[in-house]
């Protein structure tokens, strides 16, 4: 019995003895906060903007030249659809800029300054863009390289000249 009573205390204490912790979970991530991805829309590649040259327009500055182009790849930079509103305004008219060409990187902010918005929340569709706007900017631009020059306007800023269709 002395034996029993010595097993039934040994097996007491290590009943009562120091527990293992119970595991706690993991911690759950944090919830995705991030907006999801926006689709691909698919614009002209850049190649297709050869008119620019006729309209007398510089995509960028020789350091800019990489960032205009990822620009005109992307349709959520606004550029692409604006290309066609800049395409109303000069090719669509027959229209090129005289004397000093403007960069169309300084039209594109020109434009954007313009309309109140900003390069973090460009207009995207067609129809959130303004000829008389795009053309104004156009103006600003071309009168940056040309400061010189007395004109005052865009129609007296354009030539007529003739695009390859």
């Amino acid at each position: 019995m002395k034996n029993l009573a010595i097993c039934a205390a040994l097996a007491f204490l290590a009943a009562c003895g120091p527990k293992p912790e119970a595991e706690e979970p993991a911690p759950a991530p944090p919830p995705d906060t991030s907006p999801p991805p926006k689709p691909q829309i698919d614009v002209p590649p850049p190649s297709s903007y050869g008119w620019l040259k006729t309209a007398n327009i510089i995509p960028g500055r020789p350091d800019e030249e990489a960032s205009i182009e990822a620009m005109l790849g992307d349709f959520y930079t606004g550029l692409p659809n604006f290309m066609t509103v800049l395409a109303m305004a000069t090719k669509d008219r027959s229209a090129g800029l005289r004397d000093n060409p403007p960069y169309l990187s300084d039209i594109w902010k020109e434009y954007l300054s313009a309309v109140g918005r900003s390069e973090d929340d460009p207009p995207t569709a067609l129809d959130e863009f303004d000829l008389g706007m795009c053309k104004y900017a156009i103006f600003l631009a071309w009168k940056t390289e040309n400061p010189h020059s007395g004109v005052d306007n865009y129609d007296d800023a354009i030539t007529t000249v003739q695009y390859e269709q």
